[in-house]
């Protein structure tokens, strides 16, 4: 089953990453269906996804607390969010 938003795993135990390079991400936007299936994915844009994911993720944590979002947290899904709304 393909996961959708668990990209990294077993952060408690083992830290499992799955983005691991840049051919990781695009396929796993392809199969999202956010790309299309001949897209390429770069370094940067790998380095870009990891930190949006682990920005939600630290939102997420922060909801489950419950304390605010980090403001560093924050302010990269608000940079995101303004790429995409542009």
């Amino acid at each position: 089953m393909f996961r959708t938003v668990n990209t990294r795993r077993e952060r408690w135990w083992r830290d499992v990453e799955t983005l691991v390079t840049p051919s990781d991400l695009a396929s796993w936007l392809r199969q999202a269906r956010v790309l299309e299936q001949t897209a390429t994915a770069t370094a940067a844009q790998l380095r870009g996804a990891r930190r949006l994911r682990e920005a939600i993720n630290a939102g997420i944590q922060a909801t489950t607390d419950p304390t605010p979002v980090p403001a560093p947290a924050l302010g990269e899904i608000n940079r995101w969010l303004a790429r995409i709304s542009a």
